[in-house]
């Protein structure tokens, strides 16, 4: 929302009367009063040697001396040369620093910014502080270190729409007196008349008000009147000072219309009190009326007219020796001290919009009795623009370019993410297919469906024998002649020794052999080609608790073996990697149910102490043979671990 900055309602300077505003500098706050000062984008403070020590008249004429000395938020940089009006011949010196800035009155709720550039000066020159309003950056110590202005950083911390304000200067002269004018970010159209003209800004940051004037029309006057310029001429906007610099023949047409003197040692136009009584009672009074275009000739114009009121000013000492009434007009040395000042803004309302690079200019409203219409200006990106600008349709045209923009924009975004998703999704099924594939067993058709290893829950978890994971081998049956004997197969004392007490040999720890392994006798015969027949794989699940209370046991003959053999032969764990092709490991439907495993005898349950006890080694059932897990390497094993077997393709 755009900021109405309310006027201080006194009128001061020595130059004029003019309505001024308030700033609080510095902690502790000390309130000033200041001038608008359209050119400048900074804030300039009198200080304490800007008046004799103690005059408090002199403090208070000058809109209250502030002390940087005082302020404990104070950042000197020390004493620099300002730009102040340098191209109308004025030198200054300041005293720079940053310190805290604050609008308004305390407590008006207006914004407070720290760390703003505020200048000191102290000559009579410019006797008053200022409030600048040009949105541009200033460069303190060189042009590669640019600070943001006052204006910028209202925007940036979103205190204001946009880089943009509008201003009048007030006329003291009008029904009791009409105080200024000032909006941030937008404009009061309250205050401007309906007829007005819009201009591009000046690339040239000093010139950017830059206006042409094509007349400048006298009517009223004593002596006649009419237009007081030969030609058209270039004209900056600028309401630091209250004079306006015309060319030498301009000011001198208006002197002869006006019966005006020209002082040479302090360069104004003054007006005898005789004069200047019989202009002031005219009525209607004599006017000077300026013919504005967006060129010196020719386009679109607006007519902004000034009553002789507007240049009935009074100067004080120090800028004269003695009160003198003066008319503010000024003789320029060059085309480029063209400037409309002060007196200009009194009955001028300009608007001046940086996010669209223009300006308006247009009559100012003095009707009493209207409220306040605050307008305001957006960005560059919004579609709005300053009012009754002739160049609406380009604006309108760029608004409807930048809505197509946007939309084109969002709709590659769209289809940028519809890819990128479809993209993903394929790659998730291809990877969720290729680990279902590597999870199917050999001899399963691929239609069967197969569920994922159970995991079972705690508490059908049971703790192992401590020598359970003593690793034995298979001993080699000799239902096979004429198969070579070798390493653990061959008899030595020692295997003799390792006994436990039931004529069985006790191995010792060792890796398996790595011939192959011979798929045992399955439980359905002793016939060994119907047990070829009926030979499927066998699969890897996890038991649980349950299943070690009533295990599922897969009871087989020896073959050829006698039963000497069998009663000589250990129950040794079986290692994944010495099976043969046949036997793969893969997932089981259920886990738990006894009935999934099929025997060809009647083998009732053990009890979980004989379990625990054929684990151990230290008991075996007699005429079978139960095919103990198989670890997969040497690890420490909890009480929590599952306990892996391998069970017949018909137990599934």
């Amino acid at each position: 929302m755009a900021l109405s900055i309310p006027p201080s309602d006194f009128w001061s300077g020595i130059d004029g009367q003019w309505s001024t505003f308030t700033l609080q500098i510095g902690t502790p706050q000390v309130t000033v009063d200041v001038l608008i000062s359209t050119s400048q984008p900074v804030e300039y403070v009198i200080e304490p040697n800007g008046c004799p020590t103690g005059n408090a008249t002199c403090a208070a004429a000058r809109g209250t001396l502030w002390d940087p000395k005082k302020s404990t938020s104070w950042n000197d940089t020390g004493i620099l040369g300002t730009n102040l009006e340098i191209n109308l011949g004025y030198s200054q010196l300041g005293q720079y620093g940053y310190d805290t800035v604050a609008l308004g009155y305390q407590g008006s709720g207006l914004p407070t910014l720290g760390n703003q550039i505020v200048i000191g000066i102290s000559e009579t020159d410019f006797y008053l502080g200022y409030f600048g309003l040009l949105a541009k950056p200033f460069n303190l110590t060189s042009y590669d270190d640019p600070y943001p202005s006052f204006l910028q950083t209202l925007k940036n911390h979103q205190d204001v729409p946009s880089l943009s304000w509008a201003y009048t200067a007030g006329a003291k002269y009008r029904e009791n007196g009409w105080f200024a004018s000032l909006t941030l970010g937008g404009y009061d159209a309250s205050r401007m008349d309906p007829g007005s003209i819009s201009v591009a800004m000046n690339s040239d940051v000093t010139q950017y008000l830059s206006v042409g004037v094509q007349e400048i029309n006298v009517a009223g006057s004593p002596s006649g009147g009419g237009n007081a310029l030969s030609s058209g001429i270039t004209m900056m906007l600028d309401s630091t000072l209250p004079y306006i610099w015309l060319p030498r023949d301009a000011c001198d047409s208006i002197a002869n219309a006006f019966n005006l003197d020209y002082d040479s040692d302090t360069e104004l136009y003054t007006i005898s009190d005789t004069v200047r009584e019989s202009l002031l009672s005219q009525t209607p009074p004599p006017s000077v009326a300026f013919i504005l275009g967006t060129s010196p000739s020719g386009g679109e114009t607006v007519q902004i007219s000034l009553p002789y009121q507007a240049f009935d000013l009074n100067a004080q000492p120090p800028l004269v020796d003695n009160s003198t009434n003066y008319f503010p007009i000024k003789r320029a040395a060059n085309e480029s001290q063209y400037v409309l000042g002060r007196t200009f803004f009194q009955e001028a309302y300009v608007i001046a919009d940086f996010e669209h690079s223009n300006f308006s200019v247009s009559q100012t409203n003095f009707v009493r009795g209207q409220r306040a219409a605050i307008t305001a200006i957006q960005p560059s990106s919004a579609p709005t623009v300053v009012p009754h600008s002739k160049d609406s349709s380009n604006h309108a045209g760029a608004i409807a370019g930048a809505v197509v923009g946007v939309v084109v924009v969002l709709a590659i975004i769209a289809l940028a993410a519809f890819f990128l998703l479809r993209r993903r999704r394929r790659r998730r099924q291809a990877h969720e297919a290729a680990i279902l594939g590597s999870m199917k067993p050999k001899g399963v058709a691929p239609s069967e469906d197969r569920v994922p290893p159970y995991s079972p829950p705690a508490e059908d978890m049971v703790e192992l024998p401590n020598n359970y994971f003593n690793r034995h081998e298979l001993e080699a049956t000799e239902s096979h002649p004429g198969t070579p004997k070798h390493g653990y197969y061959a008899s030595s004392p020692e295997r003799a020794k390792a006994t436990d007490g039931h004529d069985r040999p006790r191995s010792p720890l060792s890796e398996l052999d790595a011939r192959p392994v011979h798929e045992l006798p399955g439980s359905v015969g002793d016939n060994p080609s119907e047990q070829a027949q009926t030979a499927k794989p066998l699969h890897l699940r996890t038991i649980s608790r349950d299943e070690i209370r009533s295990p599922s046991v897969v009871s087989a003959t020896a073959g050829d073996a006698s039963p000497s053999d069998r009663a000589r032969r250990p129950e040794r764990p079986i290692s994944p990697d010495a099976l043969p092709g046949a036997f793969v490991q893969s997932p089981l439907r259920g886990f738990g149910s006894r009935e999934r495993v099929s025997t060809s005898r009647d083998v009732s349950p053990p009890t979980s102490a004989t379990l625990n006890r054929r684990l151990s080694g230290e008991v075996s059932p007699t005429g079978s043979r139960t095919m103990s897990p198989t670890l997969e390497s040497k690890r420490s094993v909890s009480s929590r671990d599952s306990l892996p077997i391998f069970l017949d393709k018909n137990d599934e």
